[in-house]
């Protein structure tokens, strides 16, 4: 492995380990001045900036629902300047958590059941000279809203790291393709 990728590996398990257990001065170091989070959008106002200030707004706003929060981590991938990371979140909800709409307000929320819960998860880094500077969530694939990582069903999506649906199976050929 190079050096280059040991490094990027080593921003997405550092930003994952800040959102367990912040610490401002780690974020100085890891999270550029101008860095976004896509998943802002469903957080409250306060994350939808920029910078380590955003970073913190969204950590605060997890560990007020989530109770023993963390990402283990199953598989890192890095190529230039992009790293996923493919993990599996953890916690005990301990209380209500609500998402938010585009104005800022609550848009649903989810009373607690102090359970415990896993969600598998893949997170998306973009690096500019050595910070992240921008991070998603599952970006490319339609994904179960916060409330069903939790337990409460959505029409049309699988269940929170269940099997989903299944996949069609293959069409076989019925003759020979054409020479």
């Amino acid at each position: 492995m190079d050096t280059r990728t040991t490094t990027a590996h080593d921003l997405a398990r550092r930003g994952l380990l800040l959102m367990q257990r912040w610490d401002d001065a780690e974020a100085a170091a890891i999270i550029h001045p101008d860095a976004g989070n896509d998943e802002a959008v469903s957080e409250p106002p306060a994350a939808r900036g920029r910078g380590p200030a955003a970073f913190k707004a969204t950590h605060d706003w997890l560990h007020a629902t989530f109770e023993g929060l963390r990402w283990d981590v199953e598989e890192l991938v890095a190529e230039g300047d992009l790293v996923v990371a493919r993990t599996v979140m953890r916690g005990r909800q301990v209380a209500p958590f609500a998402t938010y709409g585009p104005d800022g307000r609550p848009a649903q929320v989810l009373a607690s059941r102090g359970r415990p819960f896993a969600a598998s998860q893949t997170h998306w880094f973009g690096l500019v000279d050595g910070r992240i500077v921008w991070h998603a969530a599952d970006p490319r694939r339609p994904r179960p809203g916060p409330a069903a990582r939790l337990g409460a069903a959505q029409p049309g999506l699988p269940a929170p790291l269940g099997p989903g649906p299944a996949a069609p199976a293959p069409r076989r050929r019925l003759s020979a393709p054409p020479a």
